[in-house]
């Protein structure tokens, strides 16, 4: 099976175990916009016994391919909407995402709010049981403990970030705004959906001062992106750049070390706790 993004092949993996063989569609260290479409991915995607792809024009080429094949594909941010929120969770309506088309609907990263990280790992169990019913109780199994992991991590979130001195993140394009949400955080950022999206002075100026006013003491960048404008802001600032890691594919590091969502996201949760004060729960 393909896997679009790296949240994805990271709940493919754990779901189907050895029962499944996972191809992720990226290259570590590059950024999924950036993915070319060669003929041998156009393979893959054409020739797998399932497609795992994010939708929502995440990647529009990988889509373009997935509706022309004759097997099954699930897009899995269609189904469910997150809009909708998780059955049984609670629906974290407490953070805030500021500045002009920060819409929540076009945001595809709902993989790093872990309660909407459960939808797509049911997601995945059932597309997987879906092309082999034979297996549907191990794919259940796989599925319930990646669940009970998601549910201590999200626990881990709940407890630090609520210790904090203070709330605002300033990140570098808006991919957080899902976890500010869960979490009770306001998101600020440079530019807007798209990292390449060079952001206004009158922006960085107003952002900078903020910053000042607040005792904002961090902007955060990517893995993948240059630290440009944003270090320009933090200089301006006076503050440091430091790291979050927004998931959508493997570094060349996590590559190299298999790293998975849960050490990634725990990594990304040492990083705000430093930034925003918090106190060990």
């Amino acid at each position: 099976m393909v896997a679009g993004v790296f949240p994805l092949a990271e709940a493919a993996r754990a779901v189907g175990s050895d029962l499944v063989d996972v191809v992720e569609l990226g290259s570590p260290g590059v950024a999924p916009r950036d993915l070319g479409l060669t003929t041998d991915r156009v393979d893959a995607l054409l020739d797998a016994d399932l497609v795992l792809a994010v939708g929502k024009g995440f990647q529009p080429g990988v889509e373009e391919v997935a509706h022309r094949r004759s097997g099954p594909t699930r897009l899995v941010l269609e189904i469910p909407d997150p809009a909708k929120g998780v059955e049984g969770a609670d629906t974290g309506e407490r953070g805030t995402v500021e500045g002009a088309g920060t819409g929540l609907a076009d945001d595809p990263h709902v993989w790093l709010d872990p309660r909407y990280m459960e939808a797509i790992v049911d997601e995945v169990a059932a597309a997987l049981s879906s092309i082999d019913p034979d297996h549907e109780s191990d794919y259940g199994r796989g599925a319930r403990r990646l669940v009970d992991d998601l549910r201590m991590l999200d626990t881990l979130f709940a407890r630090t970030l609520a210790t904090c001195e203070r709330h605002t993140i300033v990140v570098a394009h808006q991919a957080f705004g899902w976890l500010a949400r869960r979490y009770g955080l306001t998101q600020l950022s440079l530019a807007g959906r798209s990292p390449e999206q060079e952001p206004d002075p009158r922006h960085l100026a107003d952002l900078a001062e903020r910053m000042r006013s607040e005792g904002i003491t961090t902007v955060f960048t990517e893995p993948l992106a240059p630290e440009g404008v944003a270090g320009t802001l933090a200089r301006e600032a006076g503050a440091k750049v430091a790291t979050l890691d927004p998931l959508e594919v493997s570094t060349a590091d996590e590559h190299d070390t298999r790293a998975g969502y849960g050490s990634v996201m725990e990594a990304n949760l040492a990083a705000l706790s430093s930034a925003l004060g918090c106190r060990a729960p």
